[in-house]
Parts: C-alpha cells; sequence; structure tokens
C-alpha cells in the first residue's frame, strides 16, 4: 500500500522527511552511486531504530494493566513511520540495483574470459526435432486395462464373510 507525500510529511520530523523525499522520483535519479549508498545506509538505521521501539512498546503494552491501557496514549503512529522508511529504502535498493544493471552491460567483457552462457546453450542445441534413439523416439501406445481375473458374487466383496452351509 502507498503512502501520499503530504501523509509522509505529517508523519515525519522536517529532518526525517528531507531523508525521505531524497528518494521519490525525479530527486532519485540526479543522486550519485555515494550518495545513493549513504541514504541505503541512513534510511536502514533509522527503520530499525523504529522497529526496535515498536517492539519495545508491544512488550509494554503486554507488561500494564487494563486500566493503564484504557486512558490510552497520544505516541506517534510508529508503525506507519517504519513504514515510510521501508518504502525510501526499497526505492533506493531499486535504483541502486537498476544502475549497478546499466554499469554492468556497459561494461566491455574483460580480455580472456569466457563467452557469455546464452550463446554457449544456443550452440549446444541440436535441431528442434525429435531424437533419433532413445525411449522418447518411439511413439506411445495405449495399454489394455489390467482387469480382475473374474468378478466376484454379489455378497462376496472385500472384508465381508459368508457362511457356507454344509449339508
Amino acid at each position: 500500500m502507498s503512502i501520499p507525500v503530504a501523509s509522509e510529511k505529517k508523519l515525519l520530523s522536517a529532518e526525517e522527511f528531507e531523508a525521505v523525499k531524497a528518494t521519490h522520483h525525479p530527486a532519485i535519479s540526479e543522486l550519485t552511486l555515494e550518495a545513493l549508498r549513504s541514504a541505503k545506509n541512513e534510511l536502514g538505521e533509522r527503520r530499525e531504530k523504529l522497529r526496535a521501539r515498536l517492539v519495545e512498546n508491544r512488550r509494554a503494552r503486554v507488561r500494564r494493566t487494563s486500566r493503564e491501557t484504557a486512558q490510552g496514549s497520544a505516541a506517534p503512529p510508529l508503525a506507519r513511520q517504519k513504514q515510510v522508511f521501508a518504502k525510501a529504502l526499497r526505492r533506493v535498493n531499486q535504483e541502486l540495483h537498476r544502475r549497478e544493471a546499466i554499469e554492468a552491460k556497459s561494461r566491455p567483457a574483460l580480455a580472456g574470459s569466457p563467452p557469455q552462457a546464452k550463446p554457449m546453450k544456443a550452440a549446444r542445441k541440436v535441431s528442434p526435432s525429435a531424437p533419433k534413439d532413445g525411449p522418447a523416439a518411439k511413439p506411445q501406445q495405449a495399454r489394455p486395462a489390467a482387469r480382475r481375473p473374474e468378478a466376484k458374487a454379489k455378497g462376496e466383496g472385500k472384508g465381508q464373510r459368508t457362511a457356507k452351509k454344509e449339508g
């Protein structure tokens, strides 16, 4: 679920919002690789701090009595703040991955390195036709159904015992 920028601004302090604002579309493409990596570290740290606070609040909530819980608290919505940082971190990671992929494609192949795997696989393919020998070369034939030797009379089925009278 996406969080609008206006909601992010309301949830976060001015300093936190500036860190998150840089991860949105037009601004993130202008960041350098080093700036992206530092943003990744900073956002990850902030998310982890919020996660630790959330865990501590849950533990404290369990310890409280019902009377104290009924009073309520005016604590900031920590879970939503953590989501904002998590989504910002996801955007930074995607941008880093995208740039690394572009960089890897633009690098020339190293001298003496083996060729790429895809052309080698294509060269290994013999032909799209069926193999000449082996079990796949034989056409499939229908097999007759296995039948029981003789049908049993009614009452002589499995698990049923019949008493035979001797005269």
